[in-house]
């Protein structure tokens, strides 16, 4: 087996800047790439061995096509144009390291597809596409003989991974088709069309018979507004109103063309906020105005940003003091 290697990075190019550097300060992304902040990104590696890149033709094909799969058009968009600034970067680094820099087998070409940076939304701006690529010396590991017991499973098979991360990349795609089409974000469902979640909120429907339907948290992220929403449904909404317009909190699945066939209100419950649904997929939800719950919602989650609404789960910031 063999312990991880090092990198050294001898030559990177930014579309963003359309320039290549050596200076391993300037070889860097932006914060808010969406490669960081949604995961919306390709990446290949490409073994130089011998002063030749192996694969090379058929691996940046790959890549370039699967990045017109989800909107990754990069300004550099051919091959013979990735391959020009490739050369560039190569004779450079021979230039700086000596004509005999990729003699070896211990160097490789990393390309990297990305969203661009520009703002923390979930949706991809796809004229702003970035090409990064970098020149890299791996530095050769210790290496120890192979040993008899090797891991054929792992416990990490059986975690349930609706968890909070970055990766983000199925969910920029389709709100990045939602808002191409005139839409706000979108929503998600299976593939026997069971509701899911939206973009980046958890979506909760009134039915018609006076139930919240919210799917199980088992299937989706459990989001911190709709745990405090629900909260708020079952403490005060429900005991408070016996018209019988909401009746009792539902967690079921629930088929898409259900929800939309029944649903008297829809919304998104995320980052604190409630956005009102009152168009799906073409079709009035409702009467297609905002309804009584949602119009409630909102101003109980605006409560949570007054010293009046304070509780538990928040930490007061003394501004004048710089404490918490």
């Amino acid at each position: 087996m063999q312990s991880q290697q090092k990198e050294e990075y001898l030559c990177f190019y930014t579309s963003e800047l359309n320039i290549i550097t050596t200076n391993p300060s300037c070889m860097s992304i932006t914060l808010d790439d969406k490669s960081i902040t949604r995961g919306y990104s390709l990446t290949d590696d490409f073994h130089i061995s011998h002063n030749r890149i192996l694969q090379f033709s058929q691996k940046l094909t790959r890549l370039l096509k699967e990045g017109q799969l989800i909107n990754l058009k990069p300004r550099l968009s051919t091959v013979d144009e990735i391959t020009a600034v490739i050369r560039e970067m190569l004779e450079t680094s021979r230039q700086l390291y000596g004509p005999s820099v990729f003699a070896n087998d211990d160097h490789k070409l990393r390309l990297l597809l990305t969203g661009g940076g520009g703002d923390f939304s979930v949706a991809l701006n796809k004229h702003n596409t970035q090409l990064y690529i970098a020149i890299i010396l791996t530095i050769p590991p210790q290496s120890y003989d192979l040993e008899e017991s090797l891991l054929t499973s792992s416990e990490l098979q059986k975690l349930n991974f609706n968890i909070k991360s970055n990766n983000y990349l199925v969910r920029s795609y389709i709100a990045t088709e939602s808002k191409a089409q005139g839409g706000y974000l979108a929503i998600e469902a299976d593939r026997e069309e069971y509701l899911l979640e939206g973009s980046v909120a958890t979506v909760a429907v009134l039915l018609e018979n006076g139930d919240f339907v919210v799917p199980p948290f088992d299937r989706i992220l459990p989001g911190t507004t709709a745990i405090k929403i629900l909260d708020f449904l079952d403490k005060e909404v429900i005991p408070q109103y016996s018209d019988g317009y909401v009746k009792r909190i539902v967690r079921r699945d629930i088929k898409v063309a259900e929800a939309k066939q029944n649903a008297v209100e829809a919304m998104f419950l995320g980052g604190e906020e409630c956005v009102p649904i009152t168009e799906w997929d073409g079709e009035k939800v409702g009467d297609g105005k905002k309804g009584r719950l949602a119009t409630m919602f909102q101003e109980h989650l605006k409560m949570f940003s007054k010293d009046e609404g304070m509780t538990k789960g928040q930490i007061k910031v003394e501004y004048a003091s710089g404490k918490l």
